[in-house]
């Protein structure tokens, strides 16, 4: 009886240590074409990868820490679609994740959008030089707009960019080159 006990408590003791404690998803490789957009739980701010590995976000086990969104459109998990435009995700382990308040576990790459989200330019009105300024990015509903780029003044005579502000993660730092050295062989 003693035997039979120790065993299970060690079985037990064992399956519970080799459930993941995290989920992954790789950016280049789980996302699919029409990806819904990446955001942080409570906001409507995009979330990035840490800085130490960029190619990847790493979630916790059990926690709803990442929600996806898909701007004027519907999410779709599995093929079916469920009827809400965002859900939060919570890991189940791995690169399994359950969505919206689902107990199903799916891997990241079958959840999206019903079709791709695009990227709208619209007018910017506040703070802008003479110039007519826009801002790129998306419309998550009539009174969040989220950009991608902040600001694009740009000459409507000519009708060209003169300079745009951008935010610049640190996910991405020291991994985009310069043009200019490739610029300099046209000159």
């Amino acid at each position: 009886m003693f035997l039979a006990v120790l065993l299970w408590g060690l079985l037990r003791h064992t399956t519970a240590d080799s459930a993941p404690s995290h989920c992954y998803i790789n950016v280049t490789r789980d996302i699919s074409d029409n990806q819904p957009l990446l955001l942080r739980h409570n906001s409507s701010e995009f979330q990035y990868p840490r800085v130490q590995s960029p190619s990847s976000f790493e979630l916790n086990a059990g926690k709803a820490e990442l929600r996806v969104a898909c701007p004027n459109d519907l999410l779709v998990v599995d093929g079916e679609t469920l009827g809400i435009g965002s859900g939060f995700l919570k890991c189940h382990g791995g690169s399994n994740f359950g969505v919206a308040g689902s107990q199903v576990s799916t891997p990241f790459g079958r959840i999206g959008c019903t079709k791709p989200t695009m990227l709208v330019a619209r007018v910017k009105r506040n703070n802008c030089p003479a110039n007519k300024c826009m801002q790129v990015g998306f419309h998550m509903n009539v009174f969040t707009f989220l950009s991608v780029i902040d600001t694009i003044a740009y000459d409507t005579e000519n009708r060209v960019p003169i300079w745009a502000h951008v935010k610049v993660v640190a996910c991405i730092e020291g991994r985009q080159r310069s043009i200019i050295p490739s610029l300099t062989r046209f000159l």
